[in-house]
């Protein structure tokens, strides 16, 4: 099964959030920025644009480099902290979910 990297991850995390970006009001944008807080303290993506992120990175994932990873799951919120924070975080959690190759 096809992996990728960090990087990677990151480029598809940044296109996912492009497409949600177009969906929200421009003081609402998050900036494609790794430090970027998706979640939390600081954080503009209420939970339709979260759930909308995560259905897209789901979608881009295995439309392109064939990975499919369900993102969308009880780790969201299963000890009440969210599994990531910023969009590195996120491209991190993508990374650390691959099945093993």
């Amino acid at each position: 099964m096809p992996r990728i990297d960090r990087d990677e991850a990151l480029d598809i995390v940044r296109g996912c959030l492009a497409l949600v970006n177009e969906l929200l009001p421009p003081e609402r944008r998050l900036s494609p920025s790794p430090d970027t807080v998706v979640l939390g303290e600081g954080g503009s993506l209420d939970s339709l644009a979260l759930i909308d992120l995560l259905v897209n990175l789901e979608e881009k994932l295995a439309s392109g480099p064939g990975v499919r990873i369900q993102l969308i799951d009880d780790s969201l919120t299963a000890d009440g902290e969210p599994p990531f924070r910023t969009l590195g975080d996120l491209a991190d959690w993508i990374v650390a979910r691959q099945p093993p190759a």
